[in-house]
């Protein structure tokens, strides 16, 4: 807002609330903003796919099933994708995330 209208919006009744009016340009709000470096796991078809982020180091994949069962425990960097599998739920930890996906 412009700087002459500063004064008159903090002795406005609703406006009195706010603490931290400014004049226009003035520097307000989130100071710096970071990409995820999260994978992204999905299905493709019979396939379960992971993609790295690419400045990202290696990443340690695990594929398994409801049940538990063992299919996939690995290193990636980049993109890794399953061999085909069965139709369920399978679990997959990536770094410190945990997806539960469905293969149909």
């Amino acid at each position: 807002m412009p700087d002459e209208s500063v004064k008159d919006y903090k002795n406005v009744l609703g406006w009195d609330y706010f603490t931290n009016i400014l004049p226009k340009g003035s520097m307000s709000g989130i100071n710096n903003v970071e990409m995820s470096q999260q994978a992204t796991v999905a299905v493709n078809g019979d396939r379960i796919r992971v993609v790295t982020p690419e400045e990202s180091s290696f990443q340690t994949v695990h594929i398994s099933s409801i049940a538990g069962i063992g299919i996939y425990s690995g290193e990636v960097c980049g993109e890794f994708v399953s061999e085909p599998l069965a139709s369920g739920i399978y679990v997959v930890k990536c770094g410190t995330q945990t997806h539960k996906l469905m293969v149909r």
